[in-house]
C-alpha cells in the first residue's frame, strides 16, 4: 500500500520517498513503485499528476503515467533507470498542472452539489484532463436552469468557504448524507463544501471554494437521458473569455457594429443573405430554363459543365435534360476544391445506377443512389470524365 502524501498536504510539490520495486515494461518503459508519493494517479475521472522522479545522483527522470490498483501507486518513465529497491529518490511534480485539475475538480463539485441540492439529479459522469473538463448531470436541465446553476456556483466560489477532506470514522460515516458514484472500499474519503456538498472523492482540492477562481460553462449538449457540461475554471476560464471577447470585437468591426446590437445586426444580414440568394436562384432558374430550352431533342447523352449550384436546382435541371434525351444526362458541377466536383447522372430509359458503378473503375467517385438518378462526387480532370460520359 503506498502512502498518498497528496491527502495530507495537496499543495506540496516536493518529497522524498524509498524504492519499494522496480520493474521493466515490454514497451520500454520502466515501472517505479515508492513506499509514498505525491502524484495522483489516473483516478476518479481525472488525469495524473506530472512531473519528475530524481534518484541520488540529481538525474531526473519524467513521469509519463501514473497509476493505482489495489492502493499501490506506480510511477511510469521512459527508459531504464538508475535505481534499485530500498534507494531515497525524490520527486517533484508540477504544481501549476496540479493546482489548475484541482481547481477544476472543486468546481465540479460546488457545481453538481448545488445541482443535486437543487434538481435531485447526480453527478453520473465526470472527465478531467489538461484540455478538458466535462460533467454529466443525470436529468434534464433547460438553458435558463443551466444558466442559474452557473450563478449559483460562481457566488460560492465568491463566498470563499471552506473546502474539507478527510476520512471520518466508521461512526461518523453513518451520519452523514453525501454523493457517491461508486460504492468505496475501504477508508472513506470525504470532501465536503461547507454549505453546499458532501461527496465520497480521492482527489486533491484546492482549500476554499474562492480558489477555485471562476467557473464558466462553454457548452452543454443533451446526453444519456441528462445533459453533458463542458466547463472552464480559474485561468481557463479567462483565456475562454478573452477569446469570447476577442470574437465579437472582431465581429463588431467586421459589421461596424456595437456588441449590443451584434446579434440584431447578424440576423438582419443573415436575412439579406436569404433575400438575394432567392432573387440568385430565380436568377438561376431562369437561366437554366433558358439553357433547356436552346437545347434540342437527341438520342444521344448530354454531359455538360457547370458552376456550382444548389442541389435542388440541380436535380430540377437533370430532370428537364432527361426530358430532351433518349439515352442519359451527366452534370458535372464545380466545387471549392480543385479537381473535385459534384455531379448528377438521369435517364428516363438507361440504368444509370450501373453506369455509375461501371464509372467508377474508371474515376475517383463517391456516392451513388438508385434509378433515375444517382449523384456524388469525383476527383477528375473535368475533360476526361465528360467524355467517359459522352460515349
Amino acid at each position: 500500500m503506498t502512502e498518498k502524501l497528496y491527502d495530507k498536504n495537496a499543495y506540496a510539490s516536493e518529497f522524498s520517498a524509498s524504492v519499494v520495486g522496480i520493474e521493466i515494461t515490454g514497451d520500454g518503459r520502466t515501472v517505479i513503485e515508492l513506499d509514498k508519493t505525491l502524484f495522483f494517479p489516473l483516478e476518479g475521472g481525472q488525469n495524473p499528476d506530472i512531473g519528475v522522479l530524481i534518484d541520488a545522483s540529481g538525474k531526473e527522470y519524467k513521469v509519463i503515467d501514473v497509476k493505482i490498483k489495489d492502493d499501490v501507486i506506480t510511477h511510469y518513465v521512459s527508459g531504464d533507470v538508475d535505481m534499485k529497491a530500498g534507494d531515497t529518490i525524490a520527486g517533484r511534480i508540477d504544481f501549476t498542472h496540479r493546482f489548475d485539475l484541482m481547481q477544476h475538480h472543486s468546481g465540479e463539485h460546488i457545481f453538481s452539489g448545488i445541482t443535486y441540492g437543487k434538481y435531485g439529479y447526480n453527478n453520473v459522469g465526470f472527465h478531467l484532463t489538461e484540455e478538458i473538463c466535462t460533467i454529466d448531470v443525470g436529468g434534464p436541465l433547460k438553458e435558463e436552469e443551466i444558466k442559474e446553476l452557473e450563478y449559483l456556483t460562481n457566488k460560492a466560489i465568491s463566498e470563499n468557504v471552506p473546502i474539507i477532506t478527510g476520512y471520518p470514522s466508521p461512526e461518523e460515516i453513518a451520519e452523514l448524507s453525501y454523493r457517491s458514484k461508486k460504492e468505496v472500499k475501504g477508508p472513506l474519503r470525504i470532501v465536503e463544501v461547507t454549505g453546499y456538498d458532501i461527496c465520497a472523492c480521492c482527489a486533491p482540492h484546492v482549500r476554499s471554494t474562492g480558489e477555485v477562481g471562476s467557473f464558466h460553462i462553454v457548452k452543454y449538449e443533451n446526453y444519456k437521458g441528462g445533459v453533458r457540461l463542458t466547463v472552464k475554471c480559474g485561468l481557463r476560464a479567462v483565456r475562454e473569455y478573452q477569446n469570447y471577447r476577442q470574437i465579437l470585437q472582431d465581429t463588431g468591426r467586421a459589421l461596424s457594429s456595437a456588441k449590443e446590437d451584434l446579434y440584431a445586426n447578424v440576423m438582419k444580414l443573415k436575412e439579406d443573405i436569404g433575400r438575394m440568394q432567392a432573387e440568385l436562384n430565380t436568377l438561376k432558374e431562369k437561366a437554366m430554363a433558358d439553357k433547356v430550352a436552346a437545347i434540342a431533342n437527341t438520342d444521344k447523352p448530354i454531359c455538360l459543365l457547370e458552376d456550382d449550384m444548389d442541389a435542388a436546382l440541380l436535380r430540377n435541371y437533370c430532370n428537364a435534360l432527361m426530358e430532351k434525351t433518349t439515352s442519359h444526362v451527366f452534370i458535372l458541377v464545380k466545387t471549392a476544391v480543385d479537381g473535385t466536383y459534384r455531379f448528377i447522372l438521369g435517364s428516363n430509359t438507361v440504368d444509370v445506377a450501373a453506369l455509375l458503378s461501371e464509372a467508377k473503375n474508371a474515376f475517383t467517385i463517391k456516392g451513388g443512389g438508385r434509378n433515375p438518378q444517382v449523384q456524388g462526387t469525383v476527383e477528375c480532370n473535368a475533360q476526361a470524365v465528360l467524355e467517359y460520359f459522352q460515349k
